[in-house]
């Protein structure tokens, strides 16, 4: 099955993910070959991300660690989830949904789910869903906890280290 998305309102669309496993053969005589996703993977219960849309990166990265994650799921149980039959109660946020660093939060569903329904058990068939919002269009301002002194802060902290780590040292300068 191929990845589907379904616009629901202006403002609101929805993302079957599926997880398709592939072998990708070995690139060097030595090499044994991987599979794309694990069998770990293809078992964990079913992930819904939300992505808000006209985010920019900075946004994204100050924002990281405070998700108005409330907000979130009041319009994933009134708008999203009845819909699609998918459970209203049991969302938990999960900052570490698809690895073991928080870059890839998502909501965990309290169960595996299929194209076709539940599912009773683990099953290779499982998918992961996704929303995209943009508050902008559903005229509600968004949940935005962007403070430009602390991204102006970050910037030159990065900055300043990018600086420190790439500056060639005067010896080995040669005119």
């Amino acid at each position: 099955m191929s990845d589907v998305d379904i616009p629901l309102e202006p403002g609101i669309t929805f993302y079957v993910r599926s997880r398709e496993q592939r072998y990708i053969p070995p690139s060097r005589p030595y090499d044994r070959g991987h599979y794309t996703v694990s069998a770990r993977d293809m078992t964990r219960k079913s992930r819904l991300s939300v992505y808000v849309e006209n985010e920019s990166v900075m946004e994204n990265v100050v924002n990281r660690r405070n998700r108005p994650v409330d907000e979130w799921r009041k319009i994933l149980r009134e708008r999203v989830l009845p819909r699609f039959g998918l459970p209203t109660t049991g969302l938990r946020w999960t900052p570490t949904a698809y690895c073991s660093c928080p870059c890839s939060p998502a909501f965990t569903l309290p169960g595996w789910f299929g194209t076709e329904g539940p599912l009773s058990k683990q099953s290779w068939g499982t998918v992961d869903f996704a929303v995209s919002i943009d508050f902008a269009l559903l005229g509600e301002s968004g949940p935005s906890l962007f403070d430009p002194d602390d991204v102006a802060w970050r910037a030159a902290s990065v900055a300043e280290h990018i600086a420190q780590f790439t500056a060639i040292p005067a010896g080995l300068v040669t005119a």
